[in-house]
């Protein structure tokens, strides 16, 4: 344990390692909130944590950042097994995007195993990304009733046949599980990924490339994340997630990803992370880089206007 910490009990040491790690993930509602009280604790534990992890004082890169959180959450895990009641614990840090990655438990959604299976990506592969990532960044809505969302980055070598590629697990987190919905592949030499993009920013560079523009309850977009959007009353009961949304009338295809939660007072939509790829030219990209895939069965396609 840190030597800053050793003063307090085990509760008082998960809500200072808890609130440091939120304070370094990235929030899409991040109000610049700081901890008044627990400010120069804060900083101690931080510069330990440097000290042990070879970190440089000015060092803010993602990279460093990721590090960072990642030795927090040992020390969270630790405390774990210290816990009577340790799968509640589990849950509650793993809720704040807290624990070791190994530690979560992986399920996949129902559009995961209908559409991405069919693309190439074997669960497996999707579990072992999640579990062992290169990068990862767990996102705190900062919002009662909106689960958090999940990126996990991992660089897939591959034989001669197929390209070496990027694997982007998209998930939602509750507790310490995470829900796998999507994941797609990235090509360095198709998207721009440089040695400091995070995996949101890669995610952003992948709908550049493969995105397209689509309206979901009146409001038009390529990519949206923690966005919320009012809707009448009748429509927030009566309708499917589905039915918002639509994209210009095409010949192509597509994969859509959309993680929504409903409002109902007032009544309106948090859209958690949400855009369209053109399937025509995903799957296209695939076949040329040595996948064999097959057009998905879409799960609730979108409508055409």
């Amino acid at each position: 344990m840190l030597d800053a910490l050793k003063s307090l009990d085990n509760k008082q040491k998960e809500g200072i390692l808890s609130k440091m790690a939120l304070r370094l993930m990235p929030s899409p509602n991040d109000d610049g909130q700081v901890l008044a009280q627990e400010e120069e604790l804060y900083k101690n534990v931080l510069e330990e944590i440097r000290k042990r992890t070879r970190l440089s004082s000015g060092d803010n890169s993602n990279k460093a950042r990721t590090k960072i959180i990642h030795y927090l959450s040992e020390e969270l895990s630790r405390l774990i097994f210290l816990e009577s009641d340790i799968s509640e614990t589990k849950s509650r840090i793993g809720q704040k995007g807290n624990l070791r990655p190994d530690q979560y438990d992986v399920e996949f959604s129902k559009s995961f195993i209908e559409s991405f299976v069919k693309l190439g990506i074997p669960k497996r592969l999707a579990e072992r990304t999640v579990h062992y990532p290169d990068s990862v960044e767990h996102f705190d809505p900062q919002k009662e009733g909106v689960e958090g969302a999940s990126l996990y980055l991992k660089y897939i070598p591959t034989s001669r046949q197929v390209s070496d590629y990027y694997l982007l697990v998209s998930s939602i987190r509750s507790g310490n599980v995470q829900l796998v919905d999507s994941a797609w592949v990235v090509f360095p030499s198709e998207v721009n990924i440089n040695d400091g993009s995070s995996p949101l920013d890669v995610l952003k560079s992948f709908v550049s490339v493969y995105g397209v523009d689509f309206v979901f309850a009146g409001h038009k977009a390529r990519f949206m994340f923690y966005r919320r959007i009012p809707v009448d009353a009748w429509s927030i009961r009566a309708k499917r997630i589905g039915d918002f949304l639509t994209i210009e009338k095409s010949e192509h295809q597509y994969i859509w990803s959309m993680e929504v939660a409903r409002f109902y007072d007032p009544p309106s939509l948090m859209v958690t992370i949400g855009f369209c790829v053109d399937g025509n030219k995903y799957v296209s990209d695939l076949r040329n880089h040595g996948f064999c895939s097959e057009f998905p069965s879409l799960f609730n396609p979108p409508k055409t206007p």
